[in-house]
């Protein structure tokens, strides 16, 4: 569009050279790169974010989509989101991307393209983590998690103790009970399960 617009002799000359000029950014190989990594970053960002403003959202389940989100930001460093993906396939096809011609990348571009990466999305996790988990609950409240729980029996009744007492000190939270209580809780919980039944809880 801009390309067309920067040919369009009804235009005064300033606005042709000023939409000559956005063509000629828009249609770099490394400005596409660049555009293209945010993009993927941004989908993760949006489904980690969407989560944790749904009402049934807690610190255990929180925990796990955070991890999701840290992890897949940090794979995109060395392997392609779908954006990224997207726009190698078409440019190693026809060196155009939805049509429209993009300049040849010069080996200082690719390098300058595998710095942005690398230190894009180290940024965006070492971000997520440091902003959502400032003060531990996320990370402690995983040992609530049953798919985290050990599946040997002996493993498992002592498992999180520390990191559930974490947590109550952290929130401050009044029980009304000694801290054996609480863990008399927890304890018949890994080893019952929620219903109360005696079956020994197992990991699905």
């Amino acid at each position: 569009m801009f390309g067309t617009l920067a040919e369009d002799g009804s235009r005064p000359s300033s606005e042709r050279a000023k939409c000559s000029g956005i063509h000629k950014k828009m249609t770099q190989w490394l400005f596409l790169e660049e555009m293209a990594f945010v993009k993927d970053a941004l989908e993760t960002l949006q489904a980690l974010s969407l989560f944790l403003q749904r009402r049934d959202a807690t610190a255990v389940t929180a925990n796990t989509e955070v991890d999701v989100a840290v992890r897949a930001l940090g794979a995109m460093r060395q392997v392609d989101g779908t954006s990224a993906k997207r726009l190698h396939g078409e440019y190693e096809a026809s060196e155009t991307f939805k049509g429209v011609n993009v300049s040849q990348p010069s080996d200082r571009d690719k390098r300058k393209a595998e710095v942005f990466r690398s230190g894009f999305y180290t940024s965006l996790a070492e971000n997520i983590q440091r902003r959502l988990d400032d003060n531990g609950i996320i990370s402690a409240s995983a040992a609530l998690n049953p798919s985290n729980w050990p599946p040997d029996e002996d493993e498992r009744i002592l498992y999180g103790d520390e990191k559930l007492l974490a947590i109550q000190k952290k929130l401050a939270v009044d029980i009304g009970e000694s801290n054996a209580i609480l863990l008399k809780e927890f304890h018949e919980l890994k080893c019952h399960g929620i219903t109360g039944k005696a079956t020994v809880y197992s990991k699905q």
